[in-house]
């Protein structure tokens, strides 16, 4: 999410961090950490330290947007400035003279940058695509328009599967299927990379108009070890996530694999099982008991496995020697999209 560092008129820093730690049940978003990544700038840290404390057991992380005329990207947790500029950079001499000083780079050392100490990100990938005339105006660069080569998804640790409103009205957003497409490709081309969402939010809990959203929604929800940059940037790495597309508010899911030989520990989403089959065991908590049902769809490398009606608020499902391939959970109301998770791999 953004504050005033982004955008003059976006909110303080203040009113986002209250509505972003304030419970749910009184009116804010109810999170334990967000990531405050202001546009191409670090000015933003130093002034973190001096809200930190008034918000005990939350978590503030670092961030930095990167932004470029092909792709936006996130400078998570690193602390290190990274330059944005992916085209050559030239230095005019009092003559008028041009000399280069750094040539092109493509993405994939921006992200090698970030790496080192932090965490990356792949923002928005599908929206506002420049090859349909007009968005372009709209959103300078937020497609992501880089070839695999440049980018290199090795280097990728999250990719962003909804950003901002995950419905208009009944309808989803229609950047959301193309997002998680695109996330699907990555995975498919062998790629371990985390689902994240993401409100992109300039006005804490009072988005300016029908395209934006307040901070929360969509919701990244991970499971790590500890409340800190450290800690989240581990879970995030290690695939330790899902996504709440519609908010904090919405339903959870659980996803455990036990291979054959029996582990102590249950695998989790994110991570991977040797020995060629697994049981799985999907869990849905906190389903409202209102409006229209929910279905829970089991996905096999990006295609439906198998799906099961959720009529209680809590429902299991157990899918018995699922064989080798990469298996997520996706829950659906009609024909929108809930929440998800990042896969648990089956390995031969």
């Amino acid at each position: 999410m953004h504050a005033e560092h982004s955008a003059q008129n976006d909110a303080t820093m203040r009113e986002a961090f209250d509505y972003a730690f304030r419970p749910l049940d009184e009116g804010g978003a109810g999170l334990d950490f967000i990531t405050l990544s202001d546009y191409v700038t670090t000015s933003h840290w130093d002034e973190i330290g001096r809200h930190q404390r008034d918000y005990p057991g939350k978590l503030v992380i670092r961030s930095a947007e990167v932004i470029t005329y092909r792709g936006h990207t996130n400078n998570h947790a690193s602390a290190r400035w990274v330059d944005h500029r992916t085209g050559p950079v030239y230095e005019r001499a009092p003559d008028g003279s041009l000399a280069l000083l750094r040539a092109a780079r493509p993405p994939r050392e921006l992200f090698a940058e970030v790496r080192r100490r932090g965490f990356t990100q792949i923002n928005h990938p599908t929206i506002f695509p420049p090859t349909v005339p007009g968005f372009a105006r709209l959103c300078r660069g937020c497609a992501w328009s880089y070839t695999d080569e440049e980018t290199d998804f090795s280097l990728v640790d999250a990719i962003e599967i909804q950003t901002g409103p995950a419905v208009f009205g009944n309808v989803q957003n229609p950047f959301t299927p193309t997002a998680i497409a695109f996330w699907e490709a990555a995975l498919a081309a062998g790629h371990h990379v985390a689902a994240v969402g993401v409100s992109d939010a300039h006005d804490a809990g009072a988005p300016d108009g029908p395209t934006e959203s307040p901070i929360g929604r969509a919701t990244t929800v991970v499971y790590a070890r500890e409340l800190s940059e450290r800690g989240i940037r581990a879970a995030v790495r290690a695939g330790h996530t899902y996504v709440k597309l519609l908010g904090n508010d919405g339903p959870d899911l659980r996803l455990e694999a036990r291979g054959h030989g029996r582990p102590k520990r249950p695998a989790i989403m994110g991570d991977r099982v040797r020995g060629g089959s697994a049981d799985l065991t999907a869990t849905v908590l906190n389903v409202p008991q209102d409006g229209d049902p929910f279905t829970l769809h089991v996905m096999k490398d990006g295609v439906d496995r198998a799906s099961v009606p959720v009529t209680a608020p809590t429902t299991m499902h157990e899918l018995a020697g699922a064989g080798p391939g990469r298996y997520r959970l996706e829950l659906r109301r009609g024909v929108i999209v809930w929440a998800l998770t990042t896969p648990i791999w089956i390995d031969p």
